[in-house]
């Protein structure tokens, strides 16, 4: 079974950090949207976090091969 999760900023198609998911690895890119959602620093200050709130989060949903799953999230 395939997987799919959420991608949004730098990870997004086209944006810096893409190529760290594998091309071979990727079956399905969409456009999507999480609603009632916040961003906020994380308190290392190296990656946002998503909470609930009020906002609007516009990304992507990538649909993973299964075999590639688990390196994918490396």
């Amino acid at each position: 079974m395939n997987r799919n999760f959420f991608v949004y900023g730098t990870l997004m198609t086209g944006c810096s950090n893409h190529h760290v998911i594998p091309k071979n690895a990727i079956e399905n890119i969409q456009n999507a949207a999480i609603e009632n959602v916040e961003l906020y620093s994380h308190i290392s200050g190296e990656y946002p976090c998503m909470i609930e709130g009020n906002s609007t989060v516009f990304g992507e949903v990538i649909t993973i091969k299964e075999r590639h799953f688990q390196k994918a999230l490396q």
